[in-house]
């Protein structure tokens, strides 16, 4: 499992760290709010850890962000804050639970586990503004319910890209996620299936995939909407 903690403690945060890594889980550290919502774009998590109090960017303001953005990954709410109004607030802005600190480690864990056991399974559709939809089930790209034909890689790749709005994925990433071929996939492969993307997509100004240079490809969020909540690839 792969999880994000943003934790401006550094004693807290560190425990944390070496309780996860002795479990066999990989996690990245952000020390403020700005850093951990780079780092929830560019990177892919199967959960996120948040604090409340945080500097740059509290956890209300992170949680908000992402979920407007479409982001549809477990997000994990931990804070002193005792008050019943500031829990339901993280709540209602997108927190999928909320852990008083202190804590138990095992407690913790159970409660991650237990969120990412619940991911939806079901595929919905996914769409741009109001007139461009990928249907999941049939595998269908509609411009203004006119089909437009995808070859299997075209749909596995845009699939992903419109599954996660406003996220970088590397050339590498979208190999291993996309196409499941790590080992024979190639930086230039990925850039002729996004040339043919975008040569089916030329209707739209500008180019809902952006380039990140040297970085990856993503689906622009501006404009973006997501029909549903969606499971992850």
């Amino acid at each position: 499992m792969k999880l994000l903690l943003i934790e401006d403690d550094f004693f807290i945060a560190k425990n944390l760290i070496l309780f996860f890594k002795k479990r066999g889980h990989l996690i990245n550290w952000a020390k403020d709010g700005k850093i951990g919502l780079e780092l929830a774009q560019k990177e892919n998590y199967n959960l996120i850890i948040t604090d409340y109090l945080l500097p740059k960017l509290n956890g209300q303001e992170i949680i908000n962000h992402l979920r407007t953005w479409g982001y549809n990954k477990p997000i994990l709410a931990i804070s002193v804050c005792q008050e019943v109004e500031k829990k339901v607030a993280l709540l209602n802005e997108g927190a999928d639970d909320y852990l008083s600190k202190p804590f138990f480690l095992d407690e913790l864990q159970a409660r991650i586990e237990a969120l990412v056991r619940r991911q939806p399974e079901i595929e919905a559709n996914l769409c741009y503004d109001s007139d461009l939809e990928l249907n999941s089930a049939k595998r269908e790209l509609l411009y203004q319910n006119k089909i437009i034909p995808l070859t299997n890689k075209e749909f596995l790749l845009l699939k992903l890209l419109m599954a996660n709005p406003g996220q970088i994925l590397s050339c590498r990433e979208i190999c291993e996620r996309a196409w499941e071929e790590e080992d024979f996939c190639r930086r230039n492969i990925v850039e002729v299936y996004i040339l043919k993307l975008r040569k089916k997509l030329k209707f739209k100004k500008p180019s809902p995939i952006e380039t990140v240079p040297s970085c990856g490809y993503r689906w622009r969020v501006k404009d973006s909407e997501i029909i549903n909540r969606f499971p992850s690839y």
